[in-house]
């Protein structure tokens, strides 16, 4: 009898052995025949606020299928959320309010179903910012100094610079991150610079603002 065993077991070990090998080969979907169980959760979540939207990316996850994005303005978006399945990374989430705080959670997806909700992100979806005004421009030896009003919801500015009126963004020489008052330097003497500002945050940068001027001049010795 134990002879009979062994006899039979040894290709019903060999067809078992046949099945692991073709499901590591071939297709790209296929998966080992000893791969089972719901996907890790995504990691590496980060959520970017626009005007009335925010920018979702994660991290790929192995065995992954698909993705759905949970969201909500409170927190633990998975149970109180709305849910956007078959998302991709970067996916932009649309139709939010500026001002609210919404919480954002990615799940993975494959045939045995879903992980549990990655580590949860939030953001407050904000517009664009105004222009900036009260543009200040002053002159002194090979430099001209910059300053401006601060604007309500700008996270940065910007100044572009040009040796001609009507300056813009797609024209001016620009110095990201300014601070107000900003002084630029290494100028000609005798040259007249016009300058615009814009204000920044996530959702854009603001149009130009109005157009100032100054002309640097050498100090008297």
């Amino acid at each position: 009898m134990k002879a009979v065993f062994r006899f039979l077991a040894v290709p019903f070990l060999l067809v078992v052995l046949g099945l692991a090998l073709t499901g590591c080969g071939g297709g790209g979907d296929s998966y080992p025949v000893w791969f089972s169980g719901t996907p890790d959760s995504p990691t590496n979540v980060s959520v970017v606020s626009g005007d009335g939207k925010a920018i979702v990316s994660w991290n790929p996850v192995a065995g992954a299928k698909s993705y759905n994005i949970y969201y909500s303005t409170t927190p633990d978006a998975k149970a109180t959320s709305g849910k956007i399945e078959n998302a991709t990374s970067p996916y932009t989430v649309t139709g939010l309010t500026n001002g609210l705080t919404y919480y954002f959670s990615v799940t993975a997806v494959n045939e045995y179903g879903e992980s549990g909700g990655s580590a949860e992100e939030s953001v407050v979806p904000s517009p664009i910012p105004a222009a900036p005004t009260g543009i200040n421009v002053t002159a002194a030896d090979g430099q001209i100094a910059v300053s401006w009003t601060a604007v309500e919801g700008a996270t940065a500015y910007n100044i572009y610079y040009a040796t001609s009126s009507g300056v813009t963004k797609t024209t001016g020489i620009k110095v990201a991150g300014a601070v107000s008052p900003r002084t630029i330097t290494g100028l000609t003497n005798g040259t007249t610079y016009y300058v615009v500002v814009t204000a920044a945050n996530d959702a854009g940068e603001s149009a130009e603002s109005s157009e100032g001027f100054a002309t640097p001049t050498a100090a008297v010795s």
